[in-house]
């Protein structure tokens, strides 16, 4: 077989002429030559139209047709769109949320307990029961109550600030040195009761258990 050397520049430069190209019949008789003006204002138009709405476009695969009389009419766009009707759901609240309905025997057992206006005002003028006085008119005078608390509270930080005489220092030097003398003749007194009836151990002070009433065993067993 023979080989032949071709160059770079022979393929991708060299062109076939119209002769050399293999011509079938019957393929080229179905398509019509059209001229499209309108192609550009189109997508112009429809990419405006697609800017107001991301979900709405123009979708421009059925705006012409294959006559030279339907591409020359100035027709608008197909615009598809996705959206997808929702019915709006208005969330409200239960009226129970705000107002609270109570029943009928909730309203009688409150106003059973509750207190009316005109009950305080006949129990402000009544005066105290002689059997109950705590339970009917004032209990306590408040500001008594609070002087009294005033008068022990100063009494308190005065004592605490103050030094105490010579007589009541003699005399807590004596009863702290009679504590220390009380403790010691206490660990005296429980050292002696442990050596009165403390048992000494070892072998000497050990019982030895009687063995005359138990007979004693043999060892070994014989036959």
């Amino acid at each position: 077989m023979s080989t032949k050397v071709v160059s770079r520049d022979e393929l991708f430069n060299s062109e076939p002429s119209e002769d050399e190209l293999p011509y079938e019949e019957g393929v080229h008789d179905d398509f019509d030559i059209v001229q499209v003006e309108q192609q550009e204002e189109a997508n112009n138009k429809g990419a405006e139209d697609n800017g107001n709405d991301p979900e709405e476009y123009a979708f421009p695969l059925f705006s012409f047709g294959a006559g030279e009389e339907a591409t020359k009419e100035d027709k608008p766009l197909m615009k598809v769109s996705l959206k997808v009707e929702e019915e709006e759901l208005v969330q409200e609240r239960p009226k129970s949320y705000y107002y609270q309905h109570l029943s009928e025997e909730c309203k009688d057992a409150l106003s059973s307990s509750a207190l009316t206006y005109d009950d305080i005002f006949t129990e402000k003028n009544m005066r105290p029961y002689q059997g109950w006085k705590k339970f009917r008119g004032k209990v306590m005078d408040v500001a008594d109550y609070n002087r009294i608390i005033d008068a022990n509270k100063k009494m308190e930080i005065k004592n605490k600030k103050r030094r105490p005489g010579k007589k009541q220092r003699i005399a807590k030097a004596l009863g702290s040195k009679r504590v220390k003398e009380r403790e010691e003749k206490d660990k005296e007194l429980k050292k002696q009761r442990k050596k009165m009836f403390h048992k000494r151990g070892g072998k000497k002070n050990k019982k030895k258990a009687s063995t005359s009433a138990i007979p004693s065993k043999p060892k070994f067993r014989t036959e």
